[in-house]
Order: C-alpha cells, then sequence, then structure tokens
C-alpha cells in the first residue's frame, strides 16, 4: 500500500510556472527515490514521461522534442535549460543608479 502510494503522489505531482523548477526537479527525484525504495520499479523512460506530463501547456513547444528516445537525465537537462531562458525574462529588471560626480 504504501508503496502504490509513493508511486500515486510522484505521477500527482504537477508544475506550476510561478514555482521554481529546480525545485520541482529535486521534489520529484526525492518522491522517485522514495517510491523506488518502497519496491516499485519505476524505470528511466516512465520517470521521464511523468515529468514530461506534469507540465504546463505553456512547456509544450519543448515537451514535444522529449518524447523521443532521451533518458530522463537528459530530458531534464534540456527542461533546466528552457527554464533559464524563460526565467531571465520574468525576473524584474533592475535598474542601477547613477550618480554625477
Amino acid at each position: 500500500m504504501a508503496q502504490q502510494n509513493a508511486e500515486q503522489e510522484l505521477q500527482n505531482m504537477t508544475y506550476s510556472n510561478n514555482t521554481d523548477f529546480n525545485v520541482f526537479i529535486t521534489t520529484m527525484r526525492n518522491k522517485l527515490s522514495c517510491a523506488n525504495a518502497l519496491g516499485a520499479t519505476i524505470t528511466d523512460e516512465n520517470f521521464r514521461i511523468i515529468i514530461l506530463n506534469a507540465l504546463p501547456p505553456s512547456w509544450d513547444l519543448v515537451v514535444a522534442a522529449l518524447y523521443g528516445d532521451v533518458s530522463a537525465t537528459e530530458a531534464i537537462s534540456w527542461l533546466e535549460t528552457w527554464y533559464t531562458r524563460i526565467s531571465r525574462h520574468r525576473a524584474p529588471h533592475i535598474r542601477q543608479s547613477h550618480i554625477a560626480l
């Protein structure tokens, strides 16, 4: 029963654009480890699909390319790169003060 709950908890995870993607991936990896420690046999391919399915529609452009023949680690690397790129555009711009001397 604990194994099934751990697997279900992993599969029910969803990512929201307003959260830190790196924290999300760390949480997903922790839940994977927990589920497998309880006897689940979640394969690399299954883990990749779980991650991709957890992402919102705004990520579809990058997600579509990752349903192919890539490992979970490779997919996560691509997704982290995507997150870095899109989060740069969301960060508030910091204005520098200029002091005339």
